[in-house]
Parts: structure tokens; sequence; C-alpha cells
């Protein structure tokens, strides 16, 4: 991270929901202090918010060491008001970290520093770009799991920065994945951990048709002896 830029924006703590940069996430807001950060972020802060997840999604009221270090500034794109909740659509603008946590008993708010990704060797980065997109198109599991205009995106080619933050918000469903790729700083680290992660689903991949092979072997095995008695 260089020098980090600083700001003071309401919080949004979530029960696991976790927001990257470029994405479009709707999420309901329930909880009071969470309306109230929505509305105040509204009214006086640009629409701009930071959303974070907390550890332990049964805590109903958190305080700062019940919520990760690194969330999400975002910025507040819809918001449809329904009896008792609000389902906004928030769009991640940039990585933060929570410096201070402040509660005055109606809303959170906290002084946040911007994270800046890391671009580390251009060479290699390519070479896990190429990886990446190649078992994008080899894993139809894998391109289910995405919008189809995320997917026309790919095919047409990103950056790094845009495919990795893409496929975490996609693609992974493993919590403290997703949550370990939002930490990480380091491009080419994240796209390490995404190819980790579709190395993992081939696999299961593969086991899935292995397992219902046997399957099939079996009902055809029984069905044979029925014929026969």
């Amino acid at each position: 991270m260089t020098k980090a830029t600083a700001m003071n924006v309401p919080v949004v703590a979530t029960r696991g929901v976790i927001i990257f940069p470029g994405q479009d996430v709707m999420i309901e807001v329930g909880r009071t202090k969470s309306i109230n950060a929505v509305n105040l972020a509204n009214d006086r802060h640009d629409a701009m918010v930071f959303i974070v997840s907390q550890k332990d999604i049964r805590v109903e009221d958190p305080a700062k060491d019940d919520l990760y270090e690194t969330g999400t500034l975002a910025k507040i794109k819809i918001i449809r008001r329904k009896e008792g909740y609000l389902r906004v659509t928030f769009t991640g603008m940039k990585r933060a970290r929570l410096i201070s946590l402040m509660d005055d008993g109606k809303t959170l708010s906290g002084e946040v520093a911007m994270v800046d990704d890391v671009i580390a060797d251009a060479d290699e980065e390519v070479i896990l770009v190429k990886r990446i997109i190649s078992e994008f198109q080899k894993v139809s599991a894998v391109t289910a799991s995405f919008p189809a205009d995320v997917v026309h995106q790919l095919s047409q080619g990103v950056s790094a920065i845009t495919l990795t933050d893409q496929f975490a918000q996609y693609f992974v469903t493993d919590q403290n994945t997703k949550q370990k790729l939002l930490e990480t700083a380091d491009v080419n680290e994240r796209m390490y951990l995404i190819i980790s992660e579709l190395e993992k689903q081939e696999r299961m991949n593969q086991l899935e048709s292995v397992i219902n092979e046997k399957v099939k072997k079996k009902i055809d095995e029984g069905q044979k002896e029925y014929y026969l008695r």
C-alpha cells in the first residue's frame, strides 16, 4: 500500500456479504444502524459508504473487533425502500482499511484508509491472466456462476485488476477466501489464489463425474440382475 488517503464515512456492517471494486451488489439492509448509515451517506457523504463484513454473522450489534479490518469503499447506486428494510445496490469503488470506528448509538461511522492495488511482475501477470481465462473457458461450472454481461466483458478482455475482482465476486463462494482476496493488495497474488480455486473446482467436477459413472454402473448392474431372474 502506498501513502494512504483517509476519509470519514458511514459504515455498513454486513453478515458475510463482501463487495469488490467495480462490482454492483444488492444488499438487503435491515439493521437500524445500517439503515441510518445508508441514509446519512446518501444525504451528506456523496452516497459514499464503507462496506465491511463482520467475522461472526450471529453478532447483532458489532463493534470494531467484530469486523474485518479490510472492506470496500462503495457508492450507493439504487435505494429501494421496503417495509422495515432497504434494498440497496452498491457499486464497489476501492479497497479500504478501517482505522477507527465510531458508534453514537444510532449510526456506525469510521475513518478508513484507501488501499492501492500492487502491480508486480508484468510478464508473470500476462501468464497468470492467460491461465485464468483458459480455465474459465474450459470449466462450464465456472462460466455458469457469472452474469451474462460479465462473461461478455471477460471474453472481450479485461485488466488483471478487473479480472481478479470479477472472479472474486462471482466465482468464489467460500467467505474466508473472498475476504482473503479482498485483503490481498498484490494483483498477481490474487490471481494465484483464484487459480487455486479454479483447480479445486476442476477436481470437484472430475470427482462428480467419477461418482456419477459409478452410480450409473450400479444401476445398470441392478437392472441386469432383475431381468436375469
